[in-house]
């Protein structure tokens, strides 16, 4: 008796359907019947319309707890890191002239005080060499090993320049300059992610 494929119906039920006419729902992998041929006629049956409610309840669900729990995090490019990283620099600096403006004028500096020229001046010369170690890290090629490690060498530096620069200003009255400077190395270690992907190569 030669054997034969599966097969969906007997003479009783209606013509048999074969294997390669049933098509499955894109969304939970059953077998659509309206597809299939399985539901016939302009008004859908009771199971069609009950497939449709369920299909459309676990899509909703699946996509929501995707973008709740499973975010597809991307590094960022080469060109996005330096980028964020000059930001970064300039916000902090900025913060820093507003809070030693702000607390010069209300008083909070004794009258026989320095300017406030002299800690601004230093902090940009730390900021300035921050980017320059950060931006070189971000745009150096990925492709060889060796420009990976320099890179990442780089924005580790720069990262740990800029977390001592934001721990410097972390004090009384200056809160807000060191938190803005808590972005420095935040960015610096975004582009650490991407230098150490090696499925973003610049």
């Amino acid at each position: 008796m030669a054997a034969s494929g599966p097969r969906f119906g007997t003479a009783a039920q209606g013509p048999e359907l074969p294997l390669a006419n049933l098509h499955s729902c894109k969304h939970c992998g059953s077998i659509d019947p309206t597809r299939s041929g399985l539901v016939t006629g302009s008004q859908p049956s009771k199971m069609t319309t009950s497939h449709s409610v369920q299909t459309r309840l676990i899509f909703c669900t699946r996509k929501a707890s995707t973008m709740l729990f499973m975010p597809k995090l991307k590094p960022p490019s080469c060109f996005q890191s330096a980028l964020a990283i000059f930001g970064a620099v300039v916000f902090a600096n900025a913060a820093l002239w507003g809070v030693l403006s702000s607390n010069l004028t209300r008083g909070i500096y004794s009258a026989d005080a320095d300017s406030i020229s002299i800690p601004i001046g230093f902090a940009f010369a730390d900021s300035m060499l921050i980017l320059l170690l950060g931006v070189s890290g971000s745009l150096l090629p990925q492709r060889r090993i060796g420009w990976r490690i320099a890179a990442c060498l780089l924005l580790l530096v720069a990262g740990l320049l800029g977390t001592e620069l934001a721990y410097r200003w972390f004090y009384p009255n200056h809160y807000l300059a060191g938190s803005a400077f808590v972005l420095v190395p935040i960015v610096c270690a975004l582009s650490l992610w991407k230098q150490s992907s090696a499925t973003h190569p610049c």
